[in-house]
């Protein structure tokens, strides 16, 4: 251990701490003493041309003190190195040619020109969703069917089929229960009878 001088009167003496194999040698320099004492001594005091010894034994042991607050926590590390990139999927299905719409108009029914993506907007042949006017000749080509050619109108006056052509070419009228309104040049059958209006 390093020497240690400590000065622990307010008189002009000095004391002198000396530690030599657990030994303390107290020197009085104004009165030139020394005085060796064995640990576990370790308190003197000299007073003018007296040594007093004062023996202090060691205390018991004290409790381990309480553990510290936990540092900061460290920085985030950097961010690591992107993947590869993944395999490219597999190509969609190709989609339709685009339609040609030959003298398109509003309301004109389209028709078929014969070739692909060939489409014709008739003129003549209008259809509104509730009408359907054709501005030119009607041809009805007949079939073996019992009618080639009907008209019905479910308003409760009879039968539905108010007009048909049969496979024969015969025009029929559908029977009414209930006399129509007259309106000239009407013709109309009911109950086994037709009736003409007559202006």
């Amino acid at each position: 251990m390093a020497r240690n001088s400590i000065n622990i009167s307010d008189q002009p003496n000095q004391i002198v701490l000396v530690d030599q194999n657990r030994k303390v040698v107290v020197t009085d320099n104004v009165c030139n003493k020394t005085v060796t004492i064995e640990l576990p001594q370790t308190n003197l005091i000299v007073q003018e041309e007296y040594t007093k010894v004062v023996t202090v034994n060691e205390g018991a042991t004290g409790k381990p003190g309480t553990s510290g607050t936990s540092g900061t926590s460290g920085s985030s590390g950097t961010s690591g190195a992107s993947g590869t990139d993944g395999t490219s999927g597999s190509s969609g299905t190709s989609g339709v040619d685009g339609a040609n719409v030959i003298n398109p108009g509003n309301n004109r029914v389209i028709t078929s020109t014969g070739v692909p993506s060939g489409l014709l907007a008739e003129e003549h042949m209008l259809f509104t969703g509730t009408l359907l006017s054709i501005s030119s000749s009607v041809e009805i080509t007949g079939s073996t069917d019992s009618n080639i050619f009907l008209i019905k109108l479910e308003n409760g006056n009879g039968q539905d089929e108010k007009l048909k052509v049969n496979n024969e070419g015969v025009l029929i009228l559908g029977n009414m229960d209930a006399t129509p309104t007259a309106v000239t040049g009407g013709l109309y059958y009911s109950n086994g009878s037709f009736y003409m209006g007559i202006g």
